[in-house]
C-alpha cells in the first residue's frame, strides 16, 4: 500500500509539471496572439516549452542553447516526440547572436530571464530578427522558476528595445515584457493589383536597396494570368487559381508572413473564381 501511494504521488507530481508547462505555452500563445509562423526560443532550456509551443499551434519553433549537452538532449526529446525536423529545430547558439536571418521571427520567447543575464539578451538582436508589423517579443521569467527578475530591471530592458507599444505584464504565469515590432520606416505596401487605388505601378518603398537578395521561397513556384499577389501589413496574399484550374494546386487565398514566407492562413474559393473575375 505504501509503495502504491508513493507511485501515485510521483505520478501526480509528473502530471502537474506537464500540465504547468502546457498551460504556460498556451498562455504565451494567447498573450502574443501568434499561432502560426516562426517562433524563436534562443534559451530553450530542457526544450519542453519549445515542444509545447509547437504542439499547441502551427508555429515552426527554432530552439537554441549554448550548451551542447543540452542541445543533444533537446534534439533527442524532440525526435522521440516526432517533432524534430518537422515543427521543432534545435541548434547550438545564444540569444546575443541569434541564428535566424533578419526579420524572420513572428514570435520570440524567453521564459527564464533574470536581472543578471538580461544584458545577454541585446535589444538590437531582438529588433533584428522580429518581423515588421507582426513580430512579437515575450521576454520574462516564469513564476515556477522563482525570484530572479525584477520589474524595474525588465522595464529598463524594454525601454532599450525602443518599441512604443511595449508593456510589462505580471500575471499568474510570471513577469513578462511584451512588445510588437513596428513597420519598417520607409516601407510601403502593395495593396492592389497595380500597387494602389490610383493604379500607379510605382512603389514608394525606400528600404529595399541593392543588392537585392532572396528572403524566402515558397510553393507554388509559378503563376498564371488568373493569379493575383498583393502585400500589406507585413503579409503577402496570393489568390491562386490558375494552377488549380489544372487540378495541380490549392484553389484559394494563401496569406503568408511577407518576411519569412510562412503560411498564416488559407481560404478556399470557388474553382471558377479566376475566369469569372477576368
Amino acid at each position: 500500500m505504501k509503495y502504491s501511494l508513493s507511485l501515485l504521488c510521483l505520478l501526480a507530481g509528473y502530471l502537474a509539471a506537464a500540465e504547468g508547462t502546457a498551460s504556460l505555452s498556451q498562455h504565451l500563445l494567447d498573450l502574443s496572439g501568434r499561432k502560426a509562423g516562426i517562433c524563436s526560443m534562443p534559451r530553450c532550456g530542457d526544450g519542453k516549452l519549445a515542444m509545447e509551443l509547437a504542439q499547441n499551434s502551427k508555429l515552426l519553433v527554432h530552439a537554441m542553447s549554448n550548451n551542447p549537452t543540452e542541445v543533444a538532449a533537446v534534439q533527442k526529446a524532440a525526435s522521440d516526440a516526432g517533432l524534430l525536423g518537422r515543427t521543432v529545430y534545435v541548434e547550438q547558439g545564444m540569444a546575443a547572436k541569434n541564428l535566424l536571418a533578419d526579420w524572420c521571427a513572428d514570435l520570440l520567447v524567453i521564459s527564464d530571464a533574470s536581472d543578471v543575464d538580461l544584458p545577454q539578451i541585446p535589444p538590437k538582436e531582438v529588433q533584428r530578427i522580429l518581423s515588421p508589423y507582426r513580430g512579437v517579443a515575450i521576454v520574462g521569467r516564469a513564476k515556477t522558476l522563482g525570484a530572479g527578475l525584477s520589474r524595474d530591471g525588465l522595464q529598463t530592458w524594454l525601454q532599450g528595445l525602443g518599441f512604443v507599444n511595449g508593456k510589462i505584464v505580471e500575471d499568474d504565469f510570471g513577469l513578462w515584457a511584451l512588445a510588437v515590432m513596428p513597420p519598417l520606416a520607409g516601407g510601403d505596401d502593395w495593396s492592389h493589383y497595380a500597387h494602389g487605388a490610383d493604379q500607379n505601378r510605382v512603389s514608394n518603398d525606400a528600404v529595399l536597396k541593392w543588392p537585392y537578395l532572396v528572403q524566402w521561397t515558397g510553393k507554388p513556384y509559378s503563376d498564371g494570368k488568373f493569379d493575383i499577389e498583393v502585400a500589406a501589413g507585413g503579409r503577402e496574399f496570393r489568390v491562386n487559381v490558375t494552377l488549380a484550374i489544372h487540378a495541380t494546386y490549392f484553389t484559394g487565398i494563401i496569406a503568408r508572413n511577407a518576411y519569412n514566407g510562412q503560411v498564416l492562413w488559407t481560404k478556399k474559393v470557388a474553382d471558377d473564381f479566376g475566369p469569372l473575375v477576368h
